[in-house]
């Protein structure tokens, strides 16, 4: 990284460590990578015209090791991408903060959102709350693992918008 862009991750860590913190007081609570970057940005008055991708990724990185150095919470994994799933860089960031193998990086991230809402969040469920997908990956991952083709499948039509289904079982216009 350059010098200008060492300036800004000095300004801009603690403002989106900031966020994170306050992101995780809601149970189920997540920000995009966009998002933190809005605010990041906007808050601090400095601007960038380099790409998200190109900066984005070593700030959360800098915020996983500063919440594992301080015993907080992982709070790097409350960011998500757009389509709500965790990016590959959280990996870098467990294996360099925890160590480990990771089997499954959107579950582990689940998991660690679960402790971050644990630490900060008023509103948890009775029974202390559970790791979850967010709703965006929850979904890409059934879609994923679609329903085989059976003749009950076939030829059935979609409750929303009476279409025939894909022999998937999903409806092209629905799911």
């Amino acid at each position: 990284m350059t010098t200008k862009t060492e300036q800004l991750m000095k300004s801009w860590t603690p403002l989106a460590y900031g966020l994170l913190q306050d992101t995780a007081k809601s149970y189920g609570g997540v920000v995009t990578y966009l998002e933190l970057s809005d605010h990041v940005q906007s808050t601090s008055g400095q601007r960038t015209t380099m790409l998200l991708m190109n900066w984005i990724g070593p700030m959360l990185d800098l915020i996983a090791k500063q919440a594992h150095r301080d015993s907080d919470a992982p709070l790097a994994s409350l960011c998500v991408k757009a389509d709500g799933t965790i990016g590959d860089g959280y990996l870098k960031s467990i294996v360099a903060t925890t160590g480990g193998e990771v089997e499954d990086l959107q579950w582990r991230a689940a998991e660690d959102r679960l402790a971050c809402y644990q630490k900060y969040a008023s509103d948890l469920p009775a029974d202390g709350g559970q790791p979850t997908l967010t709703k965006q990956a929850k979904a890409k991952k059934e879609r994923v693992t679609r329903k085989p083709v059976t003749e009950k499948t076939a030829g059935e039509v979609c409750p929303s918008c009476f279409m025939e289904k894909s022999l998937t079982g999903l409806c092209n216009n629905c799911d």
